[in-house]
């Protein structure tokens, strides 16, 4: 989904440079969905998965949303009951 709020003159994310046809960024529907008994590190993250997998992991990146393949949020939903936690 175009991010319809840049190219709304009113709203605090206007950008005169976004149209509908060259948006210059997404909106991003999502919504929380269950809590993790505990976090997944990224150190943990590290080890499971490279850069090309997971773009979290590449340099320059924020903890932010992010698209994933399914196979990868597999693995990380799986980790959720995982014991193990490298620090």
């Amino acid at each position: 989904m175009a991010g319809r709020l840049a190219r709304a003159e009113f709203s605090q994310y206007y950008d005169p440079k976004s149209s509908s046809e060259s948006p210059r960024w997404q909106t991003v529907l999502v919504e929380f969905v269950e809590t993790f008994s505990h976090p997944i590190l990224l150190s943990t993250l590290r080890e499971k998965f490279s850069s090309e997998e997971l773009m979290v992991l590449r340099p320059g990146n924020r903890l932010s949303v992010l698209p994933i393949s399914e196979v990868v949020a597999k693995i990380i939903l799986a980790m959720k009951t995982s014991s193990t936690q490298s620090r």
